[in-house]
């Protein structure tokens, strides 16, 4: 089996059922008769975009290295950001409980974000712009981009 197709199994199994830990994950990528070990399935799910949110591991974006935001991201950015502060050249962002690392992944495939990296922790993110005029405009794209309907 290539890895291309063991990633294909991966994000089905993701797609279709709620998976909250990697032996999860393990089981039902087993179940479609993939072989794989529990440090394969690790670098997949980093080169894929999944990562591990409350709500199970989530896939981030398009696994072809995309940076387009998709819909359902947008929709995700809308639910999970409280709050979005620029201070300096740092600009300091609230989501629920939880949700910083899966915000944070989004926020850096942002098109034309002018970040420089993200650190999150479980309810916070602290995104580094470079420049006040950069942290500005990235305040003002992420209010863009969680306003629109």
């Amino acid at each position: 089996m290539t890895k291309k197709m063991r990633q294909q199994i991966v994000l089905d199994a993701i797609r279709e059922k709620k998976i909250y830990t990697l032996s999860d994950l393990l089981k039902e990528v087993s179940r479609k008769h993939c072989k794989v070990d529990i440090s394969t399935l690790s670098r997949d799910i980093a080169e894929l975009g999944v990562a591990k949110t409350f709500e199970g591991y989530r896939i981030l974006h398009a696994a072809d290295g995309g940076s387009e935001i998709l819909p359902a991201q947008v929709t995700t950015l809308q639910q999970m950001i409280t709050g979005i502060k620029a201070v300096g050249t740092t600009v300091v962002i609230h989501t629920i409980t939880g949700g910083a690392q899966a915000v944070a992944r989004l926020l850096d495939i942002l098109p034309d974000s002018g970040l420089v990296g993200t650190v999150a922790g479980d309810d916070t993110i602290f995104a580094i712009a470079g420049t006040d005029k950069n942290a500005d405009k990235f305040v003002k794209l992420v209010a863009k981009t969680i306003e629109q309907q």
